[in-house]
């Protein structure tokens, strides 16, 4: 399932993972342990298509994680150490939500969706929103989303960790079940227990590279081969063993064993117990990170990683994934109250004041109506979308990598322009919807104070235009935001650098709303042309310079 060899990654100077390789055979579990920044995690997501090696190479599920990344997130699944849910959605429309993405077709979905839920007693929950789920029940939620399209193969990042131990239990069981399913899993974890219970083969990692990789059997040999032996007696002791305990170290109990306990009997003894221990998998790990495990290190059960059995759905197209990311967005957007107060605002008290404040003065000056209500309109509405849409951009990437949602998303097989996009359209959705509510309530006032005549004084090629200058601007907006929240750690941060840069494009955008009256239909019609030319332009490119390790770098 998984071939490595020489596998590293690089940032800038610093070198998180050296020369690693590693083998996974299907049904088998490979654990990954380290101390904190030993190259776990940027391990894993190397293997699972999220990160680009800087050398060596990597084959996972038949695909080549430098060449084929994308077929790579195709077939595998990936847990966290963060449940990194959509709190706002009900696990059934989450699961719906990523098999859509995967590319599964709605009867496979519904099938698939009920199975899991039922799998993991969350049937009863599966309208209700996630928000109110204990943290148990979250992680079983990214557990079913990791399993949802069928993954040969499966990461899991500290999947147990903040759980309480029954539900640690009931993970551990699902792992269990998966090797049985013959599907290669990867845990990174930090309990040595649940990697000594549970794994075919363990890695150690310090400081980038591999410092031992064998079996727990064979690694707890290699650390010490000695036993430690502990006979406990029955009184009356015999002067050979006055405490009543028997203790030795032997690297042969087999034939140690024995002989010690037939002289014990020899002399008078009577035994009650005989306990064997070998070196604890906490022993070797604190032994290899020492530099005191020598030749440890060595390559398991070569794996199959052809593709021949591995079966995939065809992801959805760019733009049927760019429209279902979009809708998420905004839906998502929405659950905000801040947000929302705001687009109420926007579509409801601005411009029921402008027709108070700006109009009603105008009733007997309806000849002014083009001169000078027009443009205050478009300050002063037209243009309001584009603070919501910044507010929204600011978290589509920054505030989703905050609460740990970001991941999965970057983990599905959807393409660069789909996510980039598509969190661009979800921002500006929202507010575009409540700028033309905005728009219908600011006409039918003007129709009501000034007439349906005055209507006829708003040139026709000047009210299109501001109409489609509105959603134009907006996107532009978004597209900055959005651009500044994939680069910055948070975000506050991407909210006021966003904010910042939107002070000059304010400002272009005053200027060209007092010229469009003077520039005529065809100056109108290139300038809000252009406008879509550049938004569509800056998305694109983006999109292709963007990268998915830049944002999770970030973290």
């Amino acid at each position: 399932m998984i071939r490595a060899r020489g596998l590293g990654r690089r940032f800038g100077t610093f070198v998180a993972v050296d020369e690693v390789s590693l083998d996974v055979a299907p049904g088998t579990l490979l654990a990954l342990l380290g101390p904190n920044g030993a190259g776990k995690t940027t391990t894993v997501r190397m293997l699972a298509g999220l990160l680009a090696p800087s050398h060596g190479s990597a084959c996972v599920a038949g695909c080549d994680v430098a060449t084929d990344p994308a077929g790579v997130r195709a077939r595998v699944g990936l847990v966290t150490d963060v449940p990194g849910l959509y709190e706002q959605m009900s696990p059934a429309a989450y699961l719906d939500f990523f098999g859509q993405l995967y590319g599964l077709d709605l009867a496979v979905r519904d099938k698939r969706i009920g199975d899991l839920l039922e799998m993991f007693d969350l049937a009863e929950r599966g309208r209700d929103r996630m928000v109110t789920f204990s943290r148990g029940m979250q992680q079983k939620v990214a557990l079913a989303r990791a399993l949802l399209h069928e993954p040969s193969v499966v990461f899991l990042d500290e999947p147990t960790a903040g759980l309480d131990p029954l539900a640690a239990r009931a993970v551990r069981e699902l792992i269990v079940n998966m090797k049985h399913a013959r599907r290669g899993i990867v845990l990174c974890t930090h309990d040595l227990d649940e990697a000594e219970r549970l794994a075919d083969q363990v890695a150690i990692l310090h400081g980038g590279r591999i410092v031992a990789l064998d079996t727990p059997s064979r690694l707890r040999a290699l650390a010490s081969p000695e036993t430690s032996v502990r006979v406990t007696l029955a009184p009356p002791y015999p002067i050979s063993a006055p405490s009543g305990v028997v203790e030795f170290d032997t690297a042969d109990p087999v034939e140690s064993n024995p002989r010690v306990i037939a002289d014990l009997v020899t002399t008078g003894a009577r035994v009650v117990s005989v306990t064997c221990t070998t070196r604890s998998l906490e022993d070797v790990y604190a032994t290899a990170l020492n530099g005191e495990l020598q030749a440890a290190t060595r390559v398991l059960l070569e794996a199959d990683v052809s593709a021949s059995e591995v079966q995939v759905a065809r992801p959805p197209g760019d733009l049927s994934a760019l429209w279902l990311i979009a809708r998420r967005a905004a839906v998502e957007s929405l659950n905000d109250r801040l947000t929302r107060l705001m687009n109420v605002f926007f579509a409801f008290v601005a411009p029921l004041a402008l027709l108070i404040l700006a109009i009603r003065p105008l009733a007997e000056q309806a000849t002014q109506l083009t001169a000078s209500v027009l443009p205050f309109y478009l300050l002063v509405i037209g243009m309001m979308p584009a603070v919501g849409a910044v507010g929204i951009a600011a978290g589509q990437f920054a505030g989703e990598r905050e609460r740990g949602v970001l991941t999965p998303m970057l983990a599905s097989p959807a393409s660069n322009l789909a996510i980039f996009g598509g969190k661009v359209l979800g921002s500006i959705l929202p507010p575009v919807l409540y700028s033309l509510i905005a728009q219908l309530i600011y006409l039918a006032g003007i129709t009501v104070i000034l007439g349906v005549d005055s209507l006829k004084l708003l040139p026709p090629g000047l009210s299109v235009a501001m109409l489609l200058l509105v959603p134009s601007a907006t996107c532009l907006a978004a597209i900055i935001g959005t651009l500044v929240s994939s680069r910055v750690r948070t975000y506050n941060a991407a909210q006021q650098i966003a904010g910042i840069l939107l002070i000059p494009l304010w400002a272009l955008l005053f200027a060209v709303a007092f010229r469009l009256p003077d520039w005529g239909n065809l100056g109108l019609l290139l300038t809000v042309g252009g406008l879509v030319l550049l938004d569509v332009a800056l998305t694109r490119l983006a999109a292709a310079t963007w990268r998915r390790e830049e944002v999770l770098s970030q973290r």
